[in-house]
């Protein structure tokens, strides 16, 4: 997906300590916390809602179709969203990760964090040093806090060089399940948690060679 011509497309800013982003953010609604009167919204493909008091719209969040193995446990996942800024001054958003509770359906995946780049490195890589092998540290990314300028927006895709990712997955995330975000917005109201779903394929899933019937002649 290509980023419209049309206004601004800003990537996520990071503020220096929680203590900016908390500052910037809902007083009150601190990192990793929601306050109870937290909107739920939905699943569906392809998401659409509203802030509260309707200053920033969120348009056709998902999570991009991971093959018929799923994203891992204990892995991330691509976030693909499209945040638009529909008043004439500066808005932050900041996406989180949301607790999964009992109220949620079966189908919704909890996760540690929501980060703004970074990537999970795999496996040793030999060192230049004859004899000797380096184990690459992954890059936890920054917090997921965006500035959105005047009548602006920012679009997340998998083709980024910094993507929106959701980390540290509590359970497999495959088609048809969901997992849990949080989305804050500094012109106040409560945050909205909505569960951002798994696109489904355009095609079905290949099927594996039919067995053949013993009984068969």
């Amino acid at each position: 997906m290509t980023p419209s011509t049309r206004g601004h497309r800003r990537v996520a800013v990071l503020f220096a300590g929680a203590a900016a982003a908390s500052g910037l953010l809902l007083s009150g609604c601190g990192a990793g916390q929601l306050a109870e009167t937290a909107t739920k919204a939905t699943a569906i493909n392809g998401v659409n809602l509203e802030s509260p008091d309707g200053a920033v719209s969120v348009r056709d969040l998902s999570v991009p179709y991971p093959g018929v193995e799923g994203y891992p446990a204990g892995g991330s996942a691509p976030v693909e969203v499209g945040l638009f800024n529909n008043t004439d001054d500066p808005v932050m958003v900041r996406v989180s990760a949301a607790p999964v509770t009992d109220e949620d359906w079966a189908t919704v995946v909890g996760a540690q964090s929501v980060v703004i780049g970074g990537s999970e490195q795999t496996g040793p890589t030999p060192s230049p040093e004859p004899g000797t092998v380096e184990v690459p540290q992954p890059d936890p990314g920054r917090d997921a806090i965006v500035q959105l300028p005047a009548n602006g927006w920012a679009l997340f895709t998998t083709d980024d060089t910094e993507p929106l990712r959701v980390t540290g997955l509590a359970d497999p995330l495959a088609a048809g399940y969901s997992v849990n975000l949080a989305f804050e917005f500094s012109t106040g109201g409560a945050p909205l948690v909505v569960a951002a779903p798994v696109d489904m394929p355009l095609t079905p899933a290949p099927r594996a060679p039919a067995e053949h019937d013993e009984a068969e002649h």
